[in-house]
Parts: C-alpha cells; structure tokens; sequence
C-alpha cells in the first residue's frame, strides 16, 4: 500500500518538475509523454529511502518532421532521498522509431533543482553521431501518466 500512494508522486519528481518557455537557444523542443509501470522503495532508516521507478516514455516534438518526434522506448531511474529533505535521481531512457534506429539517454535531477538535465549517450542509424541534450520540467499528471515539457540543442542527427 505505501508504494501505490508514492508511485504517482515519485514519478513527478523523478522525470521533471513546472512547465515553462524555451528560452534556452534550444532549437528542438516537444513533450515526453510517460506511463508508469512501477516504483518500488526501500527504507534504509527514517528518512533515508531509495525508490527506483520504470515508465513507458513517448517523444512528441514540436516539429512532427523531427527524428525524435513519436519514437518510443522505456525510462527507468533511482530516486535518493535522505533524511535531511534533500531528494537527487538519475536514470536513463531508450527510445527506438519506426524505422528501427535507437538512441539512449542518460538524465539527471540535482538536489533541489526545478529541472532535469539529460544527454544522448548512443544510438544507431540516424542516431549513431547524435550529441542532443537538454533539459525538461514537469507540465501535467493524471496519476500513471505524466507530461514534461523539454527543450533541447539538437545536433549531429541525419534525417
């Protein structure tokens, strides 16, 4: 019963927090739409937790000619809270797209931050010499399903 009441609430914080404007020279920018599948938390004192969580994730881009825009794949990250209030996670995603090219992702929220930050870290096909990272906040949450807004300097990715 304890992960069910936290499993919406670990999500938010682990894949983003508040929504806002592009204002960082990203020159791609969409919406990663996710779909909970699990979390679950070890205590290791009062305070002191662990939570790891898993999601489906889906890349809607702004640009529909984007290719990142509708790929697909799975985010699975770790949610480090101590018991001084200070909370930090960190993950990674895969995506695939139709035709069959991947990339992955590494994230990261830092203690205390509004936004995460994540960079590609591989990929093959048109993927294979991407160098795209950015940022992401949360925008929207209907229990399973959360929305972040992201923005990002997309680079090094053939058409």
């Amino acid at each position: 019963m304890r992960n069910a009441k936290f499993m919406p609430c670990a999500l938010l914080l682990v894949f983003g927090l508040a929504t806002t404007d592009l204002v960082y020279g990203d020159n791609c920018s969409g919406y990663d739409v996710l779909v909970f599948q699990s979390a679950e938390t070890t205590e290791i004192a009062k305070g002191h937790t662990m939570t790891v969580v898993k999601a489906y994730s889906i890349d809607v881009e702004d640009n529909t000619s984007s290719p990142f825009h509708l790929t697909t794949g799975e985010c699975s990250g770790t949610i480090v809270s101590t018991p001084d209030g200070v909370t930090r996670a960190s993950g990674h995603c895969v995506r695939r797209d139709k035709a069959g090219d991947t990339y992955s992702l590494e994230w990261t929220l830092p203690a205390g931050a509004q936004k995460y930050s994540w960079r590609h870290v591989g990929g093959t096909g048109k993927f294979s010499s991407d160098s795209t990272y950015g940022w992401a906040q949360y925008a929207a949450s209907d229990g399973k399903i959360t929305v972040n807004r992201l923005g990002a300097t997309c680079q090094g990715v053939r058409q």
